[in-house]
């Protein structure tokens, strides 16, 4: 069985956790897989749901109706 890396090691390759695996979502060298469960992680902070972007959403209804 394969040991993965513990999430803390991984803060020491990079300024945060975003940057890593963003650069792994990059890497086209790396494996398939890998690069998929980097897209899964990343998914949430490139793509709120619009329930979570309700307030901004009505913030910019009434800026852009001025």
């Amino acid at each position: 069985m394969q040991r993965t890396t513990p999430f803390t090691d991984l803060l020491k390759d990079g300024p945060d956790p975003i940057g890593f695996f963003y650069r792994l979502l990059a890497d086209e060298s790396a494996p398939i897989e890998k690069r998929k469960e980097a897209a899964r992680i990343l998914r949430p902070f490139f793509h709120p749901l619009l329930a979570q972007m309700g307030p901004l959403l009505e913030e910019f209804k009434e800026v852009s109706e001025r």
